[in-house]
């Protein structure tokens, strides 16, 4: 999702083939490539996307969407996820700013493909 949001194409090729190893399905990785909440995804999953989501568009979230990843996954965890957002956003920042080439892999379509 951040290197979606991000359009950082280096990430998004590195990460995808990892995404499919730890069973996220096709469905689910092009909606993310297109910038759509995913339709299969189970009660963990749906939690962490709008935290991400809401993180993503303005930097906070929202009480419900915090006070129910909470409940769903704990407050390490929603610590985790927030700090990767950021990392992972950081890094979007830098190698874009660098033009960082992408390798051989699956592009990020352009937002333009996707809405």
């Amino acid at each position: 999702m951040v290197a979606r949001h991000w359009d950082q194409g280096f990430e998004w090729s590195y990460h995808h083939p990892i995404a499919r190893t730890c069973a996220l399905s096709d469905k689910t990785i092009d909606a993310i490539a297109a910038g759509r909440r995913p339709e299969d995804l189970d009660e963990v999953g749906q939690s962490v996307w709008s935290l991400t989501r809401e993180v993503l568009d303005g930097g906070t979230a929202s009480e419900p969407t915090v006070r129910a990843a909470l409940d769903i996954v704990g407050e390490q965890d929603v610590i985790e996820y927030v700090a990767t957002i950021g990392y992972y956003s950081t890094l979007a920042f830098v190698m874009n700013v660098a033009r960082t080439s992408v390798p051989d892999g699956p592009a990020l379509p352009s937002r333009a493909e996707g809405r």
